[in-house]
C-alpha cells in the first residue's frame, strides 16, 4: 500500500490489524503503525488540514477493514465483528 509516497510494508499493515482488539480506538491503530516504523510526520491534505502519516495509514486500514465487514464504529470506539 502506498500513501502519499510512503510504501507501507506488509509487516506494518499486519501490526495495525493486530492492534484491533475486540474493542479499540483509532489511536490504538495509529500507535501500532508508529511502533511498526510508519513516520509520524505531518502531511498536508488539500482542503483538510494536516494529518500525521501514521494517522493516514491507520485510517486507510480501518476503512478497508470496515468495508469488508470486519469492524464497525460505535460511540467513539471500533468493534471487531469478525476476524
Amino acid at each position: 500500500m502506498n500513501i502519499k509516497g510512503f510504501e507501507v510494508s506488509e509487516e506494518q499493515e499486519k501490526a495495525c490489524v493486530a492492534a484491533m482488539g475486540k474493542v479499540f480506538k483509532t489511536d490504538d491503530v495509529i500507535a501500532a503503525a508508529v511502533h511498526a516504523g510508519v513516520p509520524h510526520e505531518m502531511i498536508k491534505q488539500q482542503g483538510h488540514g494536516e494529518y500525521s502519516l501514521a494517522a493516514l495509514v491507520a485510517n486507510r486500514i480501518l476503512q478497508r477493514e470496515c468495508s469488508v465487514g470486519k469492524i464497525v464504529f460505535d460511540v467513539n470506539v471500533w468493534i471487531q465483528v469478525s476476524k
